[in-house]
């Protein structure tokens, strides 16, 4: 990447509020100026709508097709793939989630990985029961949309693989 295309696309994050200026020096006939990132993780979400939700149905699409790298057959069907995006945007909406992010970002003794399990313990102990019960509904409603995409040789491969355990236990 030239100089200039990085140039280019940190004045693009400026406004955004994703970099800062930390400092400037004069060298010779130039100033140097030094950016830094304005948080330690940005979190993106494609969104549920217009461009925003072709986006998303792009990328579910990709994952749908990557599960073959992994031994997993599963069929792209465009109906399913627009639900599965509806349902992981209300699972994400749950609870005081963003209100709760937007607190442990703001800690400075904790690590990353430790902010995320922290935010993700607070968004659960935070849902009322009644939250719960429906935040595990859409929970198997995406198993549901998402094991109905798997081609009738994976499913019945993993029957096999069910049978022979309860068998083994026998």
């Amino acid at each position: 990447m030239t100089p200039q295309a990085i140039y280019h696309h940190i004045k693009k994050l400026l406004p955004a509020e994703m970099v800062e200026v930390t400092r400037e020096e004069r060298v010779d006939n130039f100033i140097e100026t030094y950016y830094r990132a304005t948080a330690e993780v940005f979190s993106l979400s494609w969104g549920t709508n217009g461009k925003n939700q072709a986006q998303a149905e792009q990328r579910m699409r990709d994952t749908l097709l990557s599960l073959d790298k992994l031994g997993i057959k599963a069929r792209v069907e465009e109906d399913t793939v627009a639900q599965i995006i509806k349902t992981q945007g209300k699972i994400e909406s749950f609870g005081d989630r963003q209100e709760i992010e937007e607190k442990v970002s703001k800690l400075d003794a904790v690590d990353f990985i430790g902010k995320q399990e922290l935010a993700s313990v607070a968004t659960m102990i935070s849902l009322s029961d009644k939250q719960f019960l429906e935040w595990l509904e859409l929970q198997k409603e995406l198993r549901r949309l998402l094991r109905g995409l798997l081609t009738p040789k994976n499913e019945s491969a993993r029957q096999k693989t069910r049978l022979g355990k309860t068998i083994a236990r026998q």
